[in-house]
């Protein structure tokens, strides 16, 4: 039962929509890629080596015991930074990207090959409980809802021709929905209090940004 939880958080569910909104824009096909490889690119090229390599150092490991909240601090902004960061290039190169159905595709392929490689083919590959199963599965839900959410944000700072304002507001974003449930891991939280958190987040930031944001947005564009 849990693989089959796994099974359906990390692959069917991104792929599964992906299809639903290619039929209304083929060229989410394109964006769901490039949302994919900025993934990719910010993370697995760049963010996690560099931070590999720094915390290859024994001066880092001083550093890190001597500054442990500092360091979950870096953790979780150092993430937002590399990848809204990739998210603004994309878009930007994306010139064509018109419709908020490729900014959500975008977000889909971001989030999706996340769950991916980071849940899905490692779980895949080994008996996990129900238990760990769905609290794996459930926060990758979140971080996909999260992804779609901060590419809409991108995608609308790049459109109104605020980039910068924007940028810095999904670098917030994004480091604050890490930087929560870690600070419950690190205040030694149950993991199920840190899921439960995460999720409600990724639902209070989609609210807070389709009201804020969105809504406003297709008003006044009129696309869609």
């Amino acid at each position: 039962m849990g693989t089959i939880w796994i099974f359906l958080t990390c692959f069917v569910v991104p792929f599964g929509l992906l299809s639903m909104f290619v039929k209304k824009n083929k060229r989410c096909l394109l964006t769901f890629g490039i949302g994919a490889l900025t993934f990719f690119v910010s993370q697995v090229l760049l963010r996690i080596p560099l931070l590999e390599w720094w915390q290859s150092h024994a001066s880092t490991q001083v550093w890190i015991i001597a500054n442990s909240f500092l360091y979950v601090l870096l953790l979780s902004f150092s993430a937002g930074l590399f990848e809204e960061t990739g998210r603004l290039v994309s878009f930007k190169l994306l010139k064509k990207t018109d419709t908020l159905y490729e900014a959500i595709a975008f977000g889909l392929g971001h989030g999706g090959i996340e769950a991916i490689l980071l849940v899905g083919v490692p779980a895949l590959s080994q008996t996990l409980s129900l238990e760990n199963a769905l609290l794996a599965g459930s926060e990758r839900i979140a971080a996909i809802l999260v992804h779609i959410t901060l590419s809409i944000v991108i995608f609308i700072g790049v459109k109104k021709g605020q980039n910068l304002l924007y940028w810095a507001l999904a670098v917030m974003l994004h480091g604050l929905f890490n930087l929560i449930p870690l600070m419950i891991t690190y205040l030694s939280g149950p993991l199920f209090l840190s899921e439960c958190v995460l999720f409600t987040l990724a639902i209070g930031l989609f609210v807070g940004v389709y009201f804020l944001m969105i809504k406003e947005y297709i008003k006044d564009e009129k696309i869609f």
